[in-house]
C-alpha cells in the first residue's frame, strides 16, 4: 500500500511538473506586438544650409520582416499590399497593416525589408525649400519624387544601438523607420541648386522638381543615396 501511494505521490509530482514547463513554455512563446511606423529626419549635412526638408510620404508594395533568433527558428514574415499603402512620414497614426506578433526572446538581428509600389506616378515623395543666394529671388519649393520600384533594407536597433536586442511581450514596441534626405545631397553643390529649373504655378509659387524628367543631374546624385544613412530602432 506504501508503495502505492508513493509511486501515485511521484506520479503527482511529475505532473505537476509537466504542468509548469508547459506554462513557462507558453508563456515564452507569447508573442511581442510590433509597431512599424514611417518618418523623416530633416538634420544631416548635404547640398547647402539653405536647403530643407518638411514633409512627405511613401507608398509601399510590399514589407517584411526577418528575425534571426539566438534560441528558436529564424523567420520572415511578409505582407504585401496590392493597391499600395500609404504612408505619411510625418502623422501621429499607426498602422494596422504595419503591426507584427513577433516571437519574444533574444535575436541576433531583426531586419526589414521594403519595396515601393511601382506603375503609379510617385511612390517616394519628400517636400522642402530652398532659399536662393540672391534675397530679390523667391524661394523655391522643392519636390522630390520617384516613380520606379525601389528596396531599402535597414536592421531594427535596440534602444542602445545595437544589432541583437530582446523582445518582451510585456512591452509594445513601436520602431520607426527614419529617411534622411539632406545626406542625399552631399555630392551636390550650391551651384547646382542654384541653376536648377523651376516652374512658377498660377499662385506664383516657385517649384523646382527633381526627378527622372527633371533636374535630372541632381536627381541622379541623389538617385545613388537614397536610403543610405536609413534607421530603425526600438
Amino acid at each position: 500500500m506504501k508503495l502505492l501511494l508513493r509511486s501515485n505521490f511521484s506520479l503527482f509530482l511529475i505532473f505537476l511538473f509537466l504542468l509548469s514547463s508547459c506554462e513557462k513554455e507558453d508563456a515564452f512563446k507569447n508573442p511581442t506586438p510590433v509597431i512599424f511606423n514611417f518618418g523623416m529626419n530633416q538634420q544631416g549635412v548635404g547640398g547647402s544650409d539653405d536647403l530643407t526638408f518638411s514633409d512627405g510620404y511613401i507608398i509601399i508594395h510590399q514589407f517584411s520582416v526577418i528575425g534571426e533568433r539566438v534560441e528558436g527558428e529564424d523567420f520572415e514574415f511578409l505582407r504585401t499590399f496590392p493597391n499600395g499603402l500609404k504612408i505619411p512620414f510625418y502623422n501621429n497614426s499607426t498602422f494596422d497593416e504595419l503591426s507584427f506578433d513577433l516571437p519574444q526572446g533574444a535575436y541576433n538581428s531583426l531586419k526589414i525589408r521594403f519595396e515601393t509600389q511601382s506603375g503609379i506616378n510617385t511612390n517616394l515623395f519628400v517636400k522642402g525649400r530652398y532659399l536662393y543666394n540672391n534675397p530679390l529671388k523667391n524661394p523655391s519649393t522643392v519636390h522630390l519624387k520617384w516613380n520606379t520600384n525601389k528596396v531599402f533594407e535597414a536592421n531594427v536597433l535596440s534602444s542602445t544601438g545595437m544589432r541583437s536586442l530582446v523582445l518582451n511581450e510585456t512591452k509594445t514596441e513601436t520602431p520607426r523607420i527614419i529617411f534622411k534626405p539632406k545626406p542625399w545631397f552631399a555630392d551636390v553643390t550650391e551651384m547646382m541648386l542654384e541653376n536648377a529649373s523651376f516652374l512658377t504655378t498660377a499662385n506664383n509659387e516657385q517649384i523646382m522638381t527633381i526627378d527622372p524628367t527633371n533636374n535630372v543631374t541632381i536627381f541622379t546624385e541623389i538617385d545613388l543615396k537614397v536610403g543610405t544613412e536609413l534607421k530603425c530602432s526600438l
